[in-house]
This record gives C-alpha cells, sequence and structure tokens, in this order.
C-alpha cells in the first residue's frame, strides 16, 4: 500500500514520540509498504528549524538520512502540481480576507493600508 505521511507523523516516527499512534508506527515500520513524504515537509521542517521554531534531536541533513535508512520516497514538486492547486472563487477569498479583518480588529490588531 502506499502511503503519503504529514511532517508530523514523520517528525514522531523518526523522534520515536509515544504520541504516534500504535497502528500508523506499524504501517510505516511495514516493509510491504511505500511510505512516501513531501519535499515540502522536509521544506517546512528546515525552515522551522532555522528560525528555532522546531527542535529536534538532530539536524535536517540527519532526518533526510532516517528518511532514506526508513526505505522512505520523497514526493517532488512539480511544475505541473501548480495547475493541480485547488482554485478560489474571488468571492470565497474575499469573504476570507473579510474574516481576518475582524479577527485582527478583535485582537486589537489594525490591518495595514496597502
Amino acid at each position: 500500500m502506499k502511503l503519503l505521511i504529514d511532517t508530523q507523523s514523520f517528525i514522531w516516527f523518526v523522534e520515536n514520540d509515544k504520541q504516534l499512534p500504535l497502528k500508523i508506527k506499524n504501517e510505516l515500520e511495514d516493509h510491504n509498504n511505500t511510505i512516501i513524504i513531501s519535499i515540502a515537509s522536509l521544506w517546512e521542517m528546515a525552515i522551522k528549524m532555522s528560525l528555532g521554531k522546531l527542535n529536534l534531536s538532530c539536524d535536517i541533513e540527519k532526518m533526510i538520512d532516517k528518511l532514506y535508512q526508513n526505505g522512505f520516497e520523497i514526493l517532488p514538486i512539480l511544475p505541473e502540481h501548480i495547475n493541480e492547486l485547488p482554485r478560489r472563487k474571488r468571492t470565497e477569498y474575499q469573504e476570507t480576507s473579510r474574516t481576518k479583518q475582524v479577527r485582527r480588529k478583535r485582537r486589537g490588531i489594525k490591518p495595514k493600508n496597502d
């Protein structure tokens, strides 16, 4: 079975964190499964580590080594994937922007004038 693993699950797995459900851990350890992680997850970890927002037991290079040691594959991001991104209707975008403005005002943060 092919399984796409998210960033947090990957971190919990390689860090041997007890928060990872046993069922998922077993699926990730099953060599009959193909485990895939997006390059975006690795990018996300590298950025957060460089900003000091993510502390792991090793650096990003070692995390990538662990990925390969466990037989995981990396899902690349290719230019054609951009066309697969969901398209939002303009009205949905405007509503999301409006909601953010209301939340900012409630917290006492004024939106910037662009």
